[in-house]
């Protein structure tokens, strides 16, 4: 609730609001919070045939000319016509359009973009300018990194979460990349703590037992390292044993697990087994189970098979209560067999 006012408040301009970025550690949702923003204050018809929100990722081999439009032929030689891009179409309609990942745009593209940021026109760059809808509305997005090494270990939970604001703050939105940043209202999410993701995961799927919905959330907790408030572990000593976890154990680099591999995993499992009504507990033969859709989601992206045999022994054996011999025998016993017809 808190990243949604922080939106809204961001979103409370007239006549317009200016372009919004929302910036925040990786997998702290700032898309979602976005998403559901529009959900809620959708203009659209519920039998449209298009969403409130056009969502655009743009990389290195993406150019103005994708987003804006350019002409291109017709059936008749040596004719051509313009043709609108999806940022002029969703100009046009009054969509609402999420660009993600805005500093890591190239340049060239950021550069077409000013005359939208300041005054809500794109230039077709074929003598005419296109004027957004009152409705059009511009958001992008942007990775913050969060330090939290100045935390100490006696830090309340209110100091930690002042700790976090201000370290997103003072990482900053305008990137190397992002041209004339000031243009932008930045907003700063921050990730929703394990509790709320604890709620979450428990109403998306009521039918796993407890036990196995936070085993799921264990492994996150082990993972992420976004910097999210965990009060599920201050009172206890599992803070400090977490901290002898390498959260790079799997060597991705940047890349990190996310809330998105914790919702995938609960709906894996959930799918993938059958657990008897009020039960609490998984038996041997559906940890196992478990156990390997843990290692699919979460470590198999990872080339190396040591350090997927390191997650195996540290993260997924204990979390589902098996011994790391048993566990490394499964899943590398788990071969998919290939039948050819």
């Amino acid at each position: 609730m808190t990243n949604m006012s922080l939106l809204g408040i961001a979103m409370s301009s007239d006549p317009h609001p200016p372009p919004i970025l929302v910036c925040g550690p990786s997998g702290s949702g700032k898309s979602s919070v976005v998403r559901e923003m529009a959900r809620v204050c959708s203009s659209f018809e519920i039998d449209s045939q298009e969403d409130e929100l056009l969502e655009l990722h743009v990389d290195e081999e993406t150019d103005s000319k994708t987003l804006l439009g350019s002409f291109v032929a017709t059936d008749i030689p040596g004719e051509f016509v313009w043709m609108a891009g999806p940022l002029t179409l969703a100009a046009r309609q009054g969509r609402w359009v999420l660009i993600e990942d805005v500093d890591r745009c190239p340049e060239e593209i950021q550069a077409a973009l000013i005359r939208l940021l300041e005054e809500r026109i794109l230039p077709l760059g074929v003598g005419k300018d296109e004027k957004c809808h009152p409705r059009f509305r511009l958001f992008g997005t942007c990775v913050t990194n969060v330090n939290n090494n100045s935390a100490t270990s006696t830090t309340s939970s209110k100091e930690k979460s002042v700790t976090r604001r201000k370290s997103v703050v003072s990482g900053g939105a305008g990137g190397k990349r992002i041209l004339h940043p000031n243009l932008w209202r930045k907003v700063h999410v921050d990730p929703l703590p394990f509790t709320e993701l604890r709620d979450v995961g428990r109403l998306l799927h009521p039918d796993l037992p407890v036990s196995v919905a936070d085993a799921v959330l264990d492994v996150l907790r082990k993972l992420d390292k976004s910097g999210r408030h965990d009060e599920l572990c201050e009172s206890t000593n599992e803070e400090d044993q977490g901290d002898k976890i390498d959260k790079d154990i799997l060597g991705h680099g940047s890349r990190h697990a996310s809330v998105r591999e914790y919702i995938k995993l609960l709906s894996r499992i959930s799918s993938a087994i059958r657990f008897e009504p009020g039960s609490e507990y998984a038996t041997e033969s559906q940890r196992l189970i478990c156990l390997a859709e843990t290692t699919d989601v979460f470590a198999m992206s990872c080339p190396n098979i040591d350090k997927r045999r390191n997650f195996l022994c540290q993260i997924g054996a204990p979390t589902w209560s098996l011994t790391a011999d048993a566990a490394l025998r499964y899943i590398e016993n788990r071969i998919p067999s290939l039948s050819l017809g």
